[in-house]
Formats: structure tokens, sequence, C-alpha cells
């Protein structure tokens, strides 16, 4: 009877706490979730101008706030169940490495996409030109920015390739 509730004890105490990590969890993300789509709603309402930029803001953050909130739950969960982190650990820095070296081009957008987006240098329904074309802004993106030419062909432009932007609607 005393090997049942020392068996009972050792493996219901990090249940529970598992348990009660993946509830945070949940609410956390759920909270941040809640609280960036009512300040989102809030920007539209004041300078719609501002919405589209806020939207890509708030996708970006929402995305980074999850992978925060799963490392941390995941971190934790290790920790509860008592698994050593040093083997995974190293095979994350080694698919990090080679991500990174495989990716530089897609980093390199995403970082242009930041600088577009922060910088306010145009925005959805904006004449401008980009690398050579000429065309109306229909989405800017964090990878890349959307135009629709004269002749209404659209084109994908990848921020990182933009060294200069022309914007016809700001004169």
């Amino acid at each position: 009877m005393e090997d049942l509730a020392l068996l009972e004890r050792s493996w219901m105490a990090p249940l529970i706490r598992s348990t009660a990590v993946l509830v945070m969890a949940f609410g956390v993300s759920f909270l941040a979730r809640r609280l960036g789509s009512g300040t989102v709603a809030r920007i539209e309402q004041k300078n719609p101008r501002n919405a589209r930029r806020a939207t890509t803001w708030w996708m970006l953050m929402r995305r980074v706030v999850n992978i925060v909130v799963t490392v941390v739950a995941i971190l934790s969960l290790f920790e509860i169940w008592g698994l050593s982190l040093t083997p995974f650990v190293a095979v994350g820095a080694a698919v990090a490495a080679g991500i990174g070296f495989g990716a530089q081009n897609l980093v390199r957008d995403v970082l242009a996409g930041f600088v577009i987006l922060s910088e306010d240098q145009y925005a959805v329904g904006d004449r401008v030109e980009l690398i050579g074309v000429t065309g109306v802004v229909e989405d800017v993106q964090l990878r890349v920015t959307v135009l629709r030419d004269d002749d209404g062909v659209v084109h994908f432009v990848p921020n990182g390739e933009i060294k200069v932007s022309s914007n016809f609607s700001r004169r």
C-alpha cells in the first residue's frame, strides 16, 4: 500500500505541474491575442491609414509571443519531468546554423520589411516605383511588397531587393 502511494505521488505531482504550465501557456497566448486585437481595432478607428501597418505589426508580434510562450512551456515541461536539455540544445544549434546559412535572403527580406513598415515608406493604395516597377501597392508584408502595375500585372517584390523606393502619392 505504501508503494502505491509513493508511485502515485511520483507521477501525479509532475502531471499536475505540467497541466498548470500548459493552462498558463494557453492563458498567456489567449490574453495576448485579445489585447493585440483590441489595440488594432482602436487604431483602425482612430487612423485608417495606420490600420494596415498596425495589423501587420500585430501579426508579427502574435507570432513572436506564441513562439516565446511555446519555448518557455516546453523548457518548463522538460524540467518538470527531469529530462536533460543538452542533446536538444546541441541538435538545435546545428539545425539553426544550417537554416541560418540557407535562409540568408529570407532574413534579409524580413529585416528590410521591418524597416519599411517602421519608417512608413509607403502604404496600401500608394503609387510607388520599386526596383524599376511602377504600380499601386496592394499589400505590404514582412517578406514582400505586392504591386499592381498599370497593365494589371501583379508583381511580388522581395523587400530585401528594394534599394530605392519612390512614392508618388506623397509629394
